[in-house]
């Protein structure tokens, strides 16, 4: 399972597009930039714009989501990277203001906002949460193929879908294999963004 994250402004932001945002957050010295907490998915994925784009943007960590949008909202903050299921109700209530989409294609529930990557001119840019299923090191691989082809067959039912849909998560299972190759590339690039970054947990 998988979904991409918005990046979001105010709605009386005078933050309009991507452009404009990369443009102010230089001619500033940079952007305040909220987060779900440090070293979250909302952290990483402003960072790795920062790394790739150059732009200055400063991380304002928050303990959740829930404390990080009413700052937002507020005006407090310039910025942030959210879930679907948190932001777009507000962006489609006039209170928020989706100017960018993580992925490398454009989210279905709202087709009109761009890519990082097409808006920002960062090819191959990607952020976004993803949930597996795992087991232990060593478990017998008998165990490993059935539990996959169950995980498979649940996530195929309508209902697990259209319930998964309500908070645009995209149900996408894959081979073994393929999942964790996708896992070591998606560490790799995080372990690079928190050497060039300089992130520490806490």
């Amino acid at each position: 399972m998988r979904n991409g994250l918005f990046l979001v402004v105010p709605a009386a932001s005078p933050l309009r597009d991507m452009a404009g945002f990369l443009a102010a957050a230089r001619q500033r010295g940079g952007l305040n930039i909220a987060s779900a907490g440090n070293a979250s998915m909302s952290h990483m994925a402003l960072e790795l714009l920062s790394s790739r784009s150059s732009a200055p943007l400063v991380h304002v960590p928050f303990r959740g989501s829930g404390l990080a949008m009413p700052a937002l909202l507020g005006g407090q903050v310039d910025a942030m990277f959210e879930n679907p299921s948190t932001c777009l109700p507000l962006v489609r209530e006039g209170r928020l203001r989706a100017i960018a989409f993580s992925r490398a294609v454009r989210s279905p529930a709202a087709p009109e906002v761009p890519t990082v990557a097409d808006a920002a001119g960062l090819p191959g840019f990607l952020a976004l949460n993803f949930f597996g299923l795992w087991a232990r090191a060593g478990a017998p691989e008998p165990l490993l193929d059935a539990l996959h082809a169950a995980t498979v067959e649940i996530l195929g039912r309508p209902e697990v879908v259209e319930r998964f849909a309500r908070d645009r998560v995209e149900p996408a299972p894959v081979p073994r294999a393929a999942f964790a190759a996708f896992v070591a590339e998606q560490m790799r690039v995080s372990a690079q963004v928190v050497r060039e970054r300089g992130i520490q947990p806490g």
